[in-house]
């Protein structure tokens, strides 16, 4: 048991168009955030603004608040377009799971497609590797990638970018040799 219930915690979601990627797909991360904090979340579309209501013991509510304000952080560092952007990973929905960071990592917009590689293959070693899901922003100000994963591969996967970028700055901009394949290849 958590201790006694603190008052409910109103946690604003402005604009209501991020409530769904708040959500997510049937409900999964307000569902798995509810488990892994030990929370009841009620969510509250019609009132102006829209909320999501916390309850529980003082410090799982405030533990949920964090995660959903994580998800609406993401959902404004993307433009407002959450999960539905493209790039190497697709299955984004999942939200933050309890335990894990999201990083950002500023890249040169004229340096990503070297450092994504071939059809991804630089950027799907570093996930792999590393045990992380990674986004590219191209559209992003400032461009660059998000990791998602535990912290200490969210800080491998930025020294492996870092190293990426480094390999790119020594070929010289526009370099396509044969490094751009990725890491291995």
């Amino acid at each position: 048991d958590g201790g006694p219930d603190a008052p409910p915690l109103d946690v604003v979601v402005q604009p209501r168009e991020a409530m769904g990627f708040i959500i997510g797909r049937q409900g999964c991360v307000i569902n798995s955030i509810e488990r892994e904090c030990g929370v009841r979340i009620r969510v509250v579309r019609d009132d102006e603004p829209p909320k999501m209501i916390v309850t529980g013991p003082e410090e799982a509510t405030k533990a949920a608040e964090k995660l959903i304000l994580a998800r609406l952080g993401e959902w404004h560092a993307t433009g407002g377009r959450g999960a539905t952007t493209g790039g190497p990973v697709n299955d984004w929905a999942g939200g933050e799971r309890f335990g894990e960071e999201t990083v950002f990592v500023e890249l040169p917009r004229e340096a990503l497609g070297f450092i994504i590689g071939r059809q991804g293959a630089s950027i799907s070693v570093i996930e792999h590797e590393c045990k992380v899901r990674i986004r590219v922003l191209r559209d992003h100000r400032p461009p660059g990638v998000q990791v998602q994963g535990p912290p200490h591969g969210c800080e491998r996967s930025r020294r492996m970018l870092q190293d990426r970028l480094e390999e790119w700055r020594a070929s010289g901009p526009g370099a396509r040799g044969p490094s751009a394949a990725g890491p291995g290849a």
